[in-house]
């Protein structure tokens, strides 16, 4: 007990410590925004930019609150709207790797109950995976599609596939 108390206090002043740059950030880029006026694109960049550091700042909360877990917050979400997110965010890291993705989105598919930002978190962990394995280039599908009254999420990329001996332990 003593040493979760001390984990715990520990993770109260990492949080702390990473919190403050993130707020320093966060007005610098408000003050970037007011800087590139009507520009667009730039605009664009640094409010992604801005909903990155949010949610920064929400997974370092979410760590800090891990021993005393709260509910979910769930809403109806566009799975393919999240999916899309994530890979607008990765987009560099996916044209520096000379991978070339396939969207496949059916219209019209029903909404889920969830976590937008913990599934967008799931979405771009598994695209980063793609991406780690496809070093040399490759081809990464994405799909979204419908059974029924079921959204079916699919990614599959040209890469070398899992090890037998890993998939035991993927979800760890």
């Amino acid at each position: 007990s003593e040493r979760l108390a001390a984990l715990g206090e520990m993770s109260a002043k990492i949080a702390h410590e990473i919190n403050n740059p993130l707020g320093i950030i966060k007005n610098y880029i408000l003050l970037v925004q007011k800087a590139v006026g009507n520009n667009k694109e730039a605009k664009s960049h640094t409010e992604i930019l801005g909903q990155e550091i949010e949610r920064i700042a929400r997974i370092v909360k979410e760590r800090l609150d891990f021993h005393r877990p709260r509910g979910l917050e769930l809403q109806e979400v566009d799975v393919a709207s999240v999916v899309n997110e994530g890979l607008i965010l990765l987009e560099r890291t996916t044209e520096s790797k000379r991978i070339r993705l396939v969207k496949r989105y059916e219209p019209n598919c029903p909404y889920i109950e969830g976590s937008p930002e913990n599934l967008k978190q799931v979405f771009m962990n598994i695209i980063i995976n793609a991406a780690d394995v496809m070093s040399e280039g490759g081809t990464l599908d994405v799909g979204v599609s419908c059974k029924e009254d079921e959204v079916v999420i699919l990614f599959c990329d040209t890469g070398p596939g899992i090890p037998p001996e890993v998939i035991p332990r993927i979800f760890e």
